[in-house]
C-alpha cells in the first residue's frame, strides 16, 4: 500500500460520514379554526397567515369571517389581510396597475402585526380576532 493512501482514505471517510450535520427538526401541524371580525361584523373575505420562527408562513382563506385549516404547532405570529381593487395609477399615459388588489386593513394587523396565537397539538385551537378600522 502506498504511504500517502492511508491519510487520503481517512479524510474521505470523514467527509462522507456527515460530520457536523444535524437532522432537521420535524414541525408538527394541528387543526385551527376561528373567526375574524372587522368593526363587530364578520370580515367578508381575506386571508390569515400563521408564522412560527424559522418556519414557512401558512395562509388560510377567510370567508364570511371564518377560517379553518392546518398550521404548524407553536407560538405563531398572525397577520390578517383583506383586499379591494387598487386605484388606477397612470404613468406615461398608461395604467400600470390594472387588476391589482390592495390590502385595506391597518398595518397593525399585517406587516406590523403584534397578533399571536399558540397552536397546541390538539383539535381545540379556536381563535377570534376582533379588528377595528382606522
Amino acid at each position: 500500500m502506498h504511504p500517502h493512501f492511508l491519510p487520503l482514505a481517512s479524510l474521505l471517510i470523514l467527509l462522507n460520514s456527515g460530520c457536523g450535520s444535524e437532522p432537521e427538526a420535524v414541525v408538527q401541524s394541528s387543526a385551527v379554526a376561528g373567526q375574524v371580525n372587522l368593526d363587530g361584523k364578520p370580515l367578508p373575505e381575506g386571508e390569515i397567515l400563521f408564522a412560527i420562527p424559522g418556519g414557512i408562513p401558512q395562509i388560510l382563506a377567510i370567508k364570511d369571517g371564518n377560517f379553518s385549516g392546518s398550521v404548524h404547532e407553536g407560538d405563531s405570529r398572525v397577520e390578517i389581510r383583506a383586499y379591494v381593487p387598487a386605484e388606477p395609477v397612470e404613468m406615461g399615459g398608461e395604467i400600470v396597475n390594472a387588476g391589482s388588489m390592495e390590502n385595506y386593513l391597518a398595518d397593525k394587523y399585517n406587516i406590523n402585526s403584534t397578533l399571536t396565537a399558540i397552536i397546541e397539538p390538539s383539535d381545540a385551537n379556536f381563535f377570534t380576532f376582533d379588528l377595528v378600522s382606522e
